[in-house]
């Protein structure tokens, strides 16, 4: 059983960070701003999403590369993955 929560914490920073940006206009835009970037693992567009997979949480940093490039963010959040998908990726790390 996994007691410290520092452990849960980086075991959820080793999954990486997924952020969804829902924006108003070109999405395409947004993806194409931010694809230079070496926090960036990718960049998918989704509809009027952009989904983005980082190593660290960069909500911050796309807020404000979008407002430099007048694009409008209706939202943006991030997902954590579960406690299950943490305990079934360390479960595959186990396994020979």
């Amino acid at each position: 059983m996994i007691r410290d929560p520092t452990t849960v914490e980086r075991m959820i920073s080793e999954e990486g960070y997924r952020i969804i940006v829902e924006v108003k206009g070109d999405p395409e835009a947004l993806a194409k701003e931010l694809k230079g970037s070496p926090e960036i693992v990718s960049v998918e567009v989704n509809g009027k999403n952009v989904s983005v997979r980082a190593s660290n949480d960069i909500r911050t940093d796309i807020v404000r590369v979008a407002s430099k490039k007048g694009i409008e963010i209706l939202s943006i959040r991030r997902l954590e993955p579960s406690l299950e998908d943490i305990f079934m990726k360390q479960l595959s790390r186990r396994r020979p």
